[in-house]
């Protein structure tokens, strides 16, 4: 997996969603949606969805066509997603 930009937060910790469970912060919500890749994931906070490369605005959604990517997995997971309710999309990028 690539992140990208990580040089722009030289002071951030960066947890994968491997070890996103080390942060005990009892008002995200981490929710498991493989597809894109095998280990993305959403976060909840309060009415914001951080969706990462999930979904995008204009009902965009992440690409399956990398080696890692699982279209059923995407399926799945976008079910998922369209059963939460958010005020606020932020997702890994624009395009």
């Amino acid at each position: 997996m690539t992140i990208g930009n990580l040089e722009v937060f030289k002071n951030a910790k960066i947890y994968s969603s491997k070890n996103i469970n080390k942060l005990k912060i009892p008002e995200l919500k981490i929710i498991k949606t493989p597809g894109h890749t095998q280990e993305d994931i959403c976060i909840i906070y309060k009415d914001i969805l951080f969706s990462g490369d999930v979904i995008f605005h204009h009902g965009y959604i992440g690409r399956t066509d990398f080696p890692e990517s699982d279209h059923e997995k995407m399926r799945e997971s976008l079910k998922k997603i369209s059963k939460i309710k958010y005020k606020i999309l932020c997702p890994g990028h624009i395009d």
